[in-house]
């Protein structure tokens, strides 16, 4: 009897306790809840609408200033570096004066049983050991945890973990597994025309670039052109229709079948021209001209003058000099 009535009061006692746990980390749950979503499966197609509480675009919420967004999912650098471009943002970089006050909010928000107090930043040192930048090429400033970094696994350790509850930087092998803080990235300020979409550089550059098979402005608007994977032969361009359908032709002065080649037109086939002329022809015409030496008459029936009048006027000369020494030589008999 004894027993039963201490086991009753166990069962008693270990019911009410499981209910006051739910009842102090059901707020936590539910803030996690209103404020952020489990990433696992981060695409592109989120709709910007306002945050309730800030001037931010879903996903990212006002924290301390700034618009942030902050994942506990466990994912290594890289993964977490790539769900926070899904979101046009990048790994946070912070500055000095921000790692305490935000190494706080996110400590006071996410500390559960549930979830560990460290978070991927993007920060590393990949490009040369022990000097450690931002994704921006900006340097890393503020507090280091004790030995910190230090390669302490024995590899590698090459990207920059904020352990929240020290408020304290520590350097991670990029392939271990951590929760992860997300700021705005380029192409998070840009507005992109119709058919376009923003494309980061150098995770710090951002610009608007028309969809493939369209053309125009990307800040404003691109236009389908017909003309995209339409391939024309040599001296043929591809010429636009309509808005949706275009055709090659033989560009100015060539001839042929404008997908496979093009020659060049030979606009003096046919063309007669006169004595002492020839024909000449340009990109769109052709006609006859005097050839040089023969300057005078119409060159379509006969061109004159220039070396067959000279030769006729020193033929002439000749003759009636030698007309004269002959005539001078009889007088001497």
């Amino acid at each position: 009897m004894m027993r039963l009535l201490l086991s009753t009061m166990v069962l008693v006692l270990t019911g009410a306790m499981v209910a006051a746990t739910d009842k102090m980390f059901s707020p936590l749950h539910s803030a996690h809840g209103a404020l952020f979503e489990l990433q696992d499966d981060v695409h592109n197609d989120y709709e910007l609408e306002e945050a309730e509480d800030a001037n931010c675009l879903s996903p990212f919420i006002d924290i301390e200033g700034r618009c942030l967004y902050y994942n506990t999912a466990m994912t290594n650098w890289t993964s977490a570096q790539k769900a926070c471009e899904a979101i046009n943002g990048n790994l946070i970089e912070i500055p000095p004066e921000d790692q305490d006050p935000l190494s706080e909010y996110i400590y006071n928000i996410t500390v559960d049983p549930y979830v560990l107090g460290a978070f991927w930043t993007g920060g590393s040192d990949k490009m040369e050991e022990d000097d450690w930048v931002w994704l921006s090429g900006n340097p890393v400033d503020g507090n280091w945890g004790e030995d910190e970094s230090n390669n302490n696994t024995g590899m590698e350790e090459n990207c920059l973990m904020l352990a929240v509850g020290d408020a304290v930087y520590k350097d991670q092998r990029c392939s271990h597994i951590w929760g992860y803080l997300c700021e705005p990235g380029p192409c998070y300020y840009l507005t992109c025309g119709t058919n376009a979409q923003c494309f980061v550089s150098n995770y710090v550059d951002g610009n608007c670039t028309c969809n493939e098979g369209y053309e125009g402005d990307a800040y404003s608007e691109c236009k389908y052109n017909p003309c995209h994977n339409i391939t024309c032969g040599s001296h043929a361009s591809c010429v636009n229709l309509t808005d949706i359908t275009a055709e090659c032709q033989c560009n100015n002065g060539f001839t042929g079948n404008p997908e496979e080649g093009c020659s060049l037109i030979d606009y003096c086939d046919g063309v007669s021209c006169g004595e002492h002329a020839s024909c000449h022809a340009d990109d769109s015409d052709a006609e006859c001209t005097c050839d040089p030496g023969y300057p005078d008459g119409d060159p379509d029936v006969e061109c004159s003058g220039g070396d067959k009048s000279t030769y006729s006027s020193w033929l002439m000369l000749l003759m009636t000099l030698s007309v004269i020494v002959l005539l001078g030589h009889q007088n001497e008999y």
